[in-house]
This record gives C-alpha cells, structure tokens and sequence, in this order.
C-alpha cells in the first residue's frame, strides 16, 4: 500500500523555484504505485490521505485490511524539507515553517504507526513498524535545525512505541540515512543540493565513505528491519551514514 503526505504540487504562490519533499504529483504516485505491483508480482493500492487526521489514517489501515486481509508491516517513509518546511537559521524560521516540518516529519509518521500497530494488535500475531528518521537527528545540522530536531523526536517517539508495543510482538525501528541521491530524476534530493551544489562533492569532503548513500541502500536496511532477520531488534534507530558517526 502506498500513500502519500500531499498529493499535487507546492501551491503557485510560493513563488518560481519553491519546493517541498513533503508534495507529490499524482501521476507520480501512481506510477511508483504500478511500480512496486510489479516489483511485488502482486497487488498495490495507493491511497491519497489527510496526514494529520487520525481517521484518515485509520481508513487507509482498514482498507489495507480490506484488500490484503492483514497489516504485518508498516513502514512509515514520511518526510518533507523545504523553505516552508523548517529549512534555514533557526533564528529565522517562521512558527508556521518550523509546524510544517513537525506535522509531517513527526506527527504523520506517528498516526500511521499507531493506526497499523491498532491492526495488528487485533490480530495478535505481531509485526513490524520502521519509521524514517534522518542522521540530522544526532548531528548539529547548521541551517537545518528544524528538521534535526523533528527527526530527533521521531526517535524519541520510535523507542517509545518499541517499549509500549514489545508485550505484543511489534517490533518498532527507524534508519537514519544522511544524504540520498537516487540516481533518478524524478527524485531529486534539493535540501542536498542547497548545502553543497553537489552531492558528490558534499559527501567526498564530509562522509567517511566518500559518498552519498542510494536509495537501495537505505531501502536495504528497512527492508532487513521488517524481515524476521532482525526478530529481535526494536527500538533501534539505524544510522545508515556512510561511517558519519565516525567523524562528525
């Protein structure tokens, strides 16, 4: 099932060149929809959702339900940066950009976790719930204080669900990857690019690897998070950073 934060595009008044993570097009979630079908050999849906409305969550569960006749897994990949999303000084960041930033990195995160961890109470056999976090959670991110701190709390807010829901067998993780660059260009990184001009340049000088991290990298360790490989790992929230920790 794949849903997503906004669907469409940054409002026209935001001005030429404006951006946010947190919006996608239509067309594109449902071209990454008919993608994972396919990848899977089996059924995807995709559901567009108010993210900050427990109901609405709560209906994409059901209807995760409804078609697939369980929730096993839930990978809650929500996240947004943008110059109404938290980005910049956090001398300057305006109340309502530095909201922006918790709601989606935080609060949304956090109601599809407990809407699909509710499921698979009810069905008592346990399951798997990763949440995307970011290495600005451990690092001092000058000019992006806003979403190091939101992806802090999404932390804090993993290793509280792992302890309330272990009694049940759910086992709650989060990855933090550092700089992403997918190689495709439907999905450009732009926070990455605005700290350095160049991805390839920003991790040659700051990540010990040398490198930026893929998507299937990141993908990777969630993917092992939700397998029964990591059965008894909760609570965890996974840098996947290259060696950073090593060095900052």
């Amino acid at each position: 099932m794949v849903c997503a934060d906004a669907v469409g595009t940054v409002p026209p008044e935001w001005g030429p060149g404006a951006y946010d993570t947190g919006f996608v097009a239509r067309a594109l979630l449902d071209e990454v929809t008919a993608e994972v079908a396919a990848a899977g050999r089996g059924a995807a849906t995709a559901v567009a959702i108010d993210p900050f409305d427990q109901r609405s969550w709560e209906s994409a569960a059901a209807e995760a339900v409804s078609r697939f006749g369980r929730v096993d897994i839930c990978c809650s990949l929500m996240g947004t940066t943008g110059p109404r999303a938290g980005d910049g000084p956090l001398l300057d960041v305006d109340p309502a950009s530095w909201q922006r930033c918790f709601e989606v990195n935080v609060t949304a995160p956090l109601l599809l976790s407990r809407a699909c961890a509710r499921r698979m109470i009810e069905q008592g056999a346990g399951g798997a719930v990763v949440v995307l976090s970011s290495y600005a959670a451990v690092m001092a991110p000058v000019t992006s204080g806003a979403i190091g701190a939101a992806r802090a709390a999404a932390n804090m807010v993993t290793s509280s669900l792992a302890a309330e829901l272990a009694p049940h067998n759910i086992r709650v993780n989060a990855v933090m990857p550092l700089g992403v660059q997918s190689g495709d260009p439907r999905f450009p990184n732009p926070g990455l690019l605005r700290r350095s001009g160049s991805a390839p340049s920003w991790a040659a000088s700051d990540v010990p690897m040398g490198r930026p991290q893929t998507a299937d990298e990141t993908a990777a360790a969630i993917e092992f998070l939700c397998s029964e490989e990591a059965s008894y790992i909760s609570g965890v929230c996974l840098p996947v950073a290259g060696g950073s920790h090593t060095h900052w």
